[in-house]
C-alpha cells in the first residue's frame, strides 16, 4: 500500500497489524484495522482487479454464514507488478471475526478441532449445514469458493439457534467465476489447478461440485481430525455415505450444496431411530430410510405373529418359522451398499434410487419365495 493511499484511509480507519509481514514475498497484504466513527474491528485485503470484482459482488449479498464484504477501493497510488506489467491494487473491507482460542490464535476450524477435540456427528452434520446455505447464495452469485477449508472457516463467538457456534466462510482469494451453460448448470472448462491439497477435488470444471467435494473433507475432519484419504470416518453407515457420496468422482457426486444440504438434514433430525438405538440395529432400521423401515416392519410383525400363534397352538409348528430366518441373511447378501461395490459394472447404479428399490424388492420376493419352499416341504413331512 502506498504511503499516499494509506494517509487517505487513515482519516476513517486506524491501521494496526500487517498479517503478512511474515511472508514478505506476497505482493499483496492483509491489515487488522478499526473504523474511527464506532470503532469495529475489520480486515484490510489488498488485491487485484478480479478478485475485487468477486468481492464487489459479495459486497451486495449478506449471509449469516459468509464474512461480510464493508466496501471495495481502488488505491489510486497503489501498484505492483506482475507479468512484467504494471497491476492496479485494490483494498477490500471485510468483516473481522474477533475470537482467538485458548492459544491464542483465530479461531479457525483447524485451531477449534485443535482446542475442543473431534465432534459428535449431529453436531458436524449441522455445522456443515451451515456451511452449505452460506455457499449456496454464493453459487447463486455465479461464483465457486475452490479453497474451502478448515483454515479458511472461522468459528464465532456468537451460536445458532441449535446452540452452535456460528461459522463464517472467509477468504475469496482463489474464488473463480464459472459460465452458465445451462440455466440450471454452472460450469467453466480449461481451469488451472486450485485449492489446498486434501480439499482439492482436481476437477476439471468449475461446477458447485467442486465445493461439494471441500464440504465432505471438512465433514470428515470434523469427526476425525483428518481428510478422507489420510483416516476416512468409521462411525454410522448414513454418515459415512454422505462423506463418499460428496468426494466422489465427479460425475457421482452430489450436484449441488442443497442436494448435500437435505442429505446432511435428513441424519441429523432426532427421529424415533435416535431413541431406539436397538431397533437401529435391526436390518431395515439402520439408515432412517422410510421405504426400508416400510418393507422391514410387515416381515417382522408377521414374524412375531407365527411365532405366537406356534407358542399358544402348537409348539411344533416353530418349525414352520426356520425359513424365516433366511430374512436375515438374504437382506444382508441383497443389500445394495454391500454387493454392488463389490461388482465393477454395478458401481455406476449405487447412488440411483431406483435400483437401490429395485435391489431391495428382489430381496424380499427371494425371501418370501424361500420361506414358502420351504414351509411347504416341512409341513408335507
Amino acid at each position: 500500500m502506498n504511503d499516499l493511499d494509506r494517509q487517505i484511509l487513515e482519516k476513517y480507519y486506524t491501521i494496526e497489524e500487517d498479517l503478512t509481514a511474515d511472508h514478505p514475498d506476497k505482493p499483496y497484504k492483509v491489515y487488522t484495522a478499526w473504523t474511527e466513527f464506532d470503532f469495529m474491528p475489520v480486515v484490510f485485503k489488498e488485491m487485484d482487479e478480479k478478485r475485487a470484482d468477486i468481492y464487489m459482488t459479495l459486497s451486495k449479498m449478506w449471509n449469516p454464514y459468509v464474512a461480510d464484504v464493508y466496501s471495495v477501493y481502488r488505491l489510486e497510488n497503489s501498484f505492483i507488478l506482475q507479468g512484467g506489467s504494471k497491476k492496479q491494487t485494490y483494498l477490500a473491507v471485510t468483516e473481522c471475526i474477533c475470537n482467538k482460542a485458548e492459544n491464542g490464535l483465530d479461531m479457525t476450524l483447524t485451531n477449534y478441532i485443535k482446542t475442543h477435540g473431534i465432534l459428535n456427528e449431529i453436531s458436524a452434520l449441522k455445522l456443515c449445514m451451515q456451511l452449505c446455505d452460506g455457499l449456496r447464495d454464493i453459487h447463486r452469485l455465479g461464483y465457486i469458493h475452490k479453497d474451502l477449508k478448515p483454515d479458511n472457516i472461522m468459528v464465532c463467538s456468537t451460536q445458532d439457534v441449535s446452540g452452535l457456534p456460528l461459522l463464517k466462510i472467509i477468504d475469496f482469494g482463489v474464488s473463480d467465476i464459472s459460465e452458465k451453460i445451462e440455466d440450471t448448470t454452472l460450469i467453466k472448462t480449461h481451469i488451472e489447478d486450485a485449492g489446498t491439497e486434501g480439499y482439492n477435488p482436481h476437477d476439471k470444471k468449475i461446477t458447485p461440485r467442486w465445493d461439494v467435494y471441500s464440504i465432505g473433507c471438512i465433514l470428515n475432519f470434523m469427526l476425525t481430525g483428518h481428510t478422507p484419504d489420510m483416516d476416512p470416518y468409521k462411525g454410522s453407515l448414513a454418515v459415512h455415505n454422505i462423506i463418499e457420496h460428496a468426494t466422489d468422482d465427479f460425475s457421482l457426486r452430489y450436484s449441488s450444496v442443497t442436494a448435500l444440504y437435505h442429505a446432511l438434514s435428513h441424519e441429523a433430525r432426532i427421529s424415533l431411530w435416535d431413541k431406539l438405538p436397538l431397533l437401529r440395529s435391526l436390518p431395515g432400521y439402520r439408515s432412517h430410510t422410510l421405504w426400508k423401515a416400510l418393507i422391514a416392519t410387515p416381515c417382522y410383525l408377521f414374524v412375531l405373529y407365527l411365532i405366537g400363534e406356534a407358542v399358544v397352538s402348537d409348539p411344533s409348528a416353530l418349525l414352520s418359522i426356520i425359513p424365516l430366518c433366511f430374512f436375515l441373511p438374504v437382506l444382508t447378501i441383497f443389500d445394495p451398499f454391500h454387493i454392488i461395490p463389490r461388482i465393477k459394472f454395478l458401481r455406476k447404479f449405487r447412488k440411483n434410487p431406483y435400483f437401490l428399490i429395485l435391489s431391495k424388492t428382489i430381496a424380499v420376493i427371494v425371501y418370501f419365495i424361500l420361506s414358502i419352499i420351504m414351509t411347504t416341504f416341512l409341513t408335507s413331512n
